[in-house]
């Protein structure tokens, strides 16, 4: 019974000329026997290459063959790639969930913010009507300072706010 890397080469030497090419041991080699031609198990530095390809006399290719897994193996790798596959989507959902969320709730805080519910409310504090129509009348800087000058004295700077 051959062995499996022979049945492997066999497997390739029948795709190779299906694909065209001739198949040649290394020992054995014709480069004037077609225009493409695959050698097998010819030398390089690094080692042996399963196969090296030749069209019209130049290299063009060296390929390495690689052991299919067993089945068993194959289906083990499919499953776990399936699994994490599904975790990186539940976790794509959960964050476009958490972002729609947060989009919500900010629009929420905006709400809150401009009805004035966000913090305790100072009676003593203009009306957002006044200071808008001061704005819009250009009171200069001074105002500005003033405001600012106010808040802190009653503790409530940006920092606190």
């Amino acid at each position: 019974m051959p062995a499996a890397e022979e049945i492997a080469r066999q497997n390739i030497d029948r795709q190779l000329a299906a694909a065209g090419w001739l198949a040649q041991d290394y020992r054995a080699l014709n480069l004037a026997a077609g225009p493409g031609i695959a050698v097998r198990e010819f030398p390089l530095s690094t080692g042996e290459a399963d196969y090296l390809l030749y069209a019209d006399g130049k290299v063009i290719a060296v390929v390495e063959a690689k052991p299919e897994g067993h089945i068993a193996e194959q289906a083990e790798i499919v499953a776990e790639v399936d699994r994490r596959l599904s975790v990186a989507d539940a976790a794509e959902t959960q964050v476009e969930h958490a972002l729609q969320r947060a989009a919500r709730l900010r629009q929420a805080i905006l709400k809150r913010a401009f009805e004035g519910k966000l913090v305790p409310q100072d009676p003593t504090d203009e009306p957002a009507e006044r200071l808008l129509e001061q704005a819009c009348a250009g009171v200069g800087a001074d105002t500005v300072t003033f405001t600012k000058a106010t808040a802190r004295k009653r503790g409530r700077t940006r920092a606190s706010a």
